[in-house]
């Protein structure tokens, strides 16, 4: 249904938040759709390409305005702390 409703091809979902009743699905590597699953209407988006080449994991705490996620990155993995409401970085470090 998810598929149907907005073109996506082969969606990986990396979340289900229960309590802000969020599910993040991420899209062609580096594209994350934050869904109602109710309605399956779009409540946010972000293109990532600028912090990697593919997203790991992705992860949202509950009552946060923050995401934290991991990329790689041509080889290295990096975490990173973005603001959800501007999408840019409030923290990145490369792992090992």
């Amino acid at each position: 249904m998810l598929t149907q409703k907005e073109g996506l091809d082969n969606p990986r979902l990396i979340q289900l938040e229960v309590n802000s009743r969020t599910v993040v699905v991420v899209v062609d590597r580096t594209k994350v759709l934050m869904l109602n699953p109710d309605s399956l209407t779009e409540t946010g988006k972000a293109d990532l390409s600028d912090y990697g080449d593919d997203v790991l994991s992705f992860f949202i705490p509950p009552k946060a305005n923050y995401a934290e996620l991991t990329m790689n990155y041509k080889g290295v993995t990096h975490w990173l702390r973005l603001d959800i409401r501007t999408w840019e970085p409030m923290r990145m470090v490369e792992l090992y």
